[in-house]
């Protein structure tokens, strides 16, 4: 299969005229019924137009512009063993944590910053980048820097966690993290397999369910090698291993800024692990303090209240909350290209 994709990529790469790729060197030939064929409906709907009036001269630009995307991809197929469409998605995401975090440096960034510039590059540079990489294991350095900018970002929500040092603490407007998981039963549950943990902060203390119908149990240490996702809104987990929501790489402020009502960290559970935290929003009942005595749970009272007046935010309890499609941004690529 990868010398498959090696070899179509080498024939793309020799086979280049005047900036069209094989595929669409019989352009001038093409008519307003086989474009449809021979393009993408998105792109043959865009150029069509210009077939029936016989713009060839346009028709052309938009070859060359066809033919550095195919091309890419091609690249994004053979060098990281991806779909295209979800490798930049995951890109993205590291380049925006590099720009957010100083201290991530990912291995492959020389390699990433032309590939985000791709559309910028001659055919001498694009078969350079081509000998320049052919060799090395791209794929795999592409998982180690993913993974790495994971955990450091894991990590650094970790570290932020609000360090509770009394058996009840008080927060009236100081600045916090905490990772939460509402739960609208009486005990703890010890057979679950996972859990959906939520970031709040000073700066964003909604949730997932009711302050009358749930109790918020909380966490000052999460197992990095446990959080399986993380994601600004809700990712429909349903409780199962999967989703088809993109993984998120955020430090928790960027976390908390981009949060749509309530974020979603997905938590792989075991024995081992169980909340020390009781979180309760303005007062404390008494099955508060008999479950935090049973559990042996040290116990956070937030006032939403004083929260709501410094960021100016309702306190939101959200049962649901449907997200649009996710769209790509490449805002970023802007500050990619000012590193060096």
């Amino acid at each position: 299969m990868i010398n498959n994709k090696r070899k179509e990529l080498e024939q793309t790469i020799n086979n280049i005229k005047d900036g069209i790729i094989p595929k669409y060197q019989e352009y001038e030939k093409y008519n307003y019924m086989t474009i449809h064929i021979i393009l993408k409906y998105q792109r043959a709907k865009q150029i069509s137009k210009f077939i029936k009036e016989g713009n060839h001269d346009l028709v052309k630009q938009y070859m060359k512009y066809y033919s550095k995307c195919d091309l890419l991809e091609q690249f994004i197929e053979y060098f990281f063993e991806d779909i295209p469409y979800n490798f930049i998605i995951n890109l993205k995401e590291i380049i925006n944590y590099m720009v957010d975090n100083p201290n991530y440096h990912p291995k492959g960034i020389d390699l990433y910053k032309k590939l985000l510039s791709f559309d910028e590059l001659n055919i001498q540079q694009i078969k350079k980048l081509y000998n320049d990489y052919n060799t090395k294991d791209t794929a795999k350095m592409f998982y180690q820097d993913f993974r790495l900018a994971r955990d450091m970002a894991y990590q650094d929500i970790n570290k932020n966690l609000l360090n509770v040092t009394k058996d009840i603490m008080y927060l009236n407007g100081q600045e916090f993290y905490l990772c939460i998981h509402s739960s609208n039963n009486q005990y703890w549950n010890t057979q679950a397999k996972v859990l959906s943990l939520s970031l709040i902060s000073h700066d964003n203390i909604s949730h997932y369910g009711q302050k009358t119908r749930y109790l918020f149990y909380g966490f000052s240490n999460l197992k990095i090698d446990h959080i399986i996702h993380m994601y600004h809104a809700d990712s429909y987990t349903s409780y199962t291993y999967g989703t088809d929501k993109p993984q998120r790489i955020l430090t928790p402020s960027k976390l908390i800024q981009e949060t749509k009502k309530y974020n979603e960290i997905f938590y792989k559970l075991d024995e081992s692990i169980k909340p020390d935290l009781l979180i309760c929003f303005d007062k404390i009942t008494n099955e508060h303090l008999m479950l935090a005595n049973e559990m042996n749970l040290k116990i956070v009272v937030i006032n939403s209240k004083k929260y709501q007046e410094k960021t100016g935010k309702e306190h939101i309890f959200q049962n649901n909350y449907i997200t649009k499609k996710e769209q790509i941004d490449y805002d970023i690529l802007k500050e990619v290209k000012k590193m060096k």
